[in-house]
């Protein structure tokens, strides 16, 4: 068990994209790649466009507005999309102290979890990236082993993380970089942290974080952890 600020903390669940993985860059332009070849319009999209959900949810967003071009339906969109994403997936790099953090924690006796909108296979090409195994992990969670629409944003994704790490949500600290996902983490009644990696503390604090860091290492501190 680990005191945080006055909770006490029976494991550790971690969002993955822009909160151990700097992907946000590579999700965006994957989307907007998808848009450009089958003939979607992309005006008025950002970076934020791409974030915080499933790629159902980012391809439902847009073509509610646009329509979807020359694809037959949004699996298609999808399916090109992720295919893009993995192709180039080497150029993603992981977030300082995320790696070190979970070790850490190892080594105190602390279960971790991932819980994240992408898909299993996107998932364990992280893993590859970051150099972690699927062992390291008590509950891995990717949106596609949920029912249709339970991910992130739904509480219902934290909720089954707890539930699978046979906790009670409170005693559960999460990392979230979105504000989707910490309206997640929140509604679920986990120990939110927001981690500033795509957000400022503003943004954070406003979707619910119960606390804001700037780094993992920061996190680390205030756990007593030495990375």
């Amino acid at each position: 068990m680990l005191e945080f600020r006055g909770h006490q903390i029976e494991a550790v669940g971690f969002d993955l994209d822009g909160t151990l993985i700097a992907s946000e860059e590579l999700n965006f332009e994957a989307v907007l790649e998808t848009c450009r070849v089958f003939g979607v319009s992309d005006r008025g999209l950002t970076i934020r466009d791409s974030e915080g959900g499933t790629n159902y949810d980012i391809f439902r967003r847009i073509t509610r507005r646009y329509g979807k071009g020359s694809a037959r339906n949004t699996e298609e969109l999808v399916h090109f999309k992720r295919a893009y994403y993995l192709a180039h997936m080497g150029r993603v790099r992981a977030i300082p102290g995320g790696v070190a953090l979970i070790r850490a924690l190892h080594a105190r006796g602390i279960p971790c979890a991932i819980a994240t909108a992408a898909s299993r296979v996107s998932l364990l090409a992280a893993l590859q990236v970051l150099g972690l195994e699927e062992s390291e992990f008590v509950a891995l969670v990717p949106a596609d082993v949920l029912p249709a629409k339970m991910a992130k944003p739904n509480k219902y994704h934290w909720e089954e993380v707890a539930r699978l790490l046979g906790i009670a949500p409170g005693q559960l600290l999460t990392i979230e970089d979105s504000r989707r996902g910490l309206r997640s983490a929140t509604e679920a009644g986990t120990v939110s942290v927001g981690l500033t990696t795509t957000h400022g503390e503003e943004e954070l604090r406003s979707a619910g974080a119960s606390f804001i860091v700037s780094s993992f290492a920061e996190l680390a501190e205030i756990l007593g952890l030495s990375l």
